[in-house]
């Protein structure tokens, strides 16, 4: 069986194994096909749990958007419980945001 994430580069500011872990959770938990959309995601270990999604060339802006909501929601339900925001990255510009959300926040996000 092929794996779902292994075209998505890792990285970790700071190379930092719990981020890593953390990042392939969330991806693994991810339905289709938003895997797919994602080519790579960064992990800011100076900003704690910032995350900066790039989607493939092919992908347009709401697809990128969708997968990353769906990284958002497998985050929150994941063992860190949130994030401190993700960037949404498309042909080397960023072309969205999700604002920081922690599982138990309560309207539009934030900490």
């Amino acid at each position: 069986m092929k794996n779902p994430i292994a075209h998505i580069n890792l990285i970790s500011r700071h190379n930092i194994a719990d981020e890593y872990s953390v990042m392939i959770e969330a991806l693994n938990a991810i339905p289709n096909p938003f895997p797919g959309i994602i080519r790579q995601v960064f992990c800011d270990s100076k900003a704690c749990a910032c995350y900066e999604i790039t989607i493939t060339e092919n992908a347009s802006a709401r697809q990128g958007k969708l997968a990353a909501d769906a990284f958002h929601t497998a985050l929150l339900n994941g063992k860190q419980r949130g994030h401190n925001g993700i960037a949404i990255v498309h042909h080397h510009k960023t072309i969205g945001h999700l604002p920081p959300w922690w599982a138990g926040d309560i309207g539009e996000g934030g900490c």
